[in-house]
């Protein structure tokens, strides 16, 4: 098997990426309000270990009164954030 070579691989996936849209994330409905925070579980590891962190990235979605509605482990794609973004507006 060849050695993994990055400067070979990785434009070949940067391409693939970029002509699949597959990290495209999704534009929101004009007027949503839709706050998100970001938390280094490196820097802040007693905030990983509150809202039980377990994988990079994890994903909260809260509702209104700050209540976790939907916890995503690992990259989770963009149809099923908005699908839940959106049974939470509903």
């Amino acid at each position: 098997m060849p050695r993994y070579n990055p400067a070979v691989i990785e434009p070949k996936w940067q391409r693939y990426w970029e002509e699949n849209r597959t990290f495209a994330t999704p534009r929101l409905p004009e007027g949503e309000k839709l706050y998100v925070l970001e938390i280094d579980a490196a820097e802040r590891p007693e905030a990983a270990k509150t809202w039980g962190v377990m994988s990079v990235p994890t994903t909260f979605l809260l509702d209104e009164r700050g209540v976790a509605r939907y916890v995503n482990h690992g990259v989770t794609r963009a149809e099923t954030l908005m699908e839940q973004i959106q049974s939470l507006q509903a």
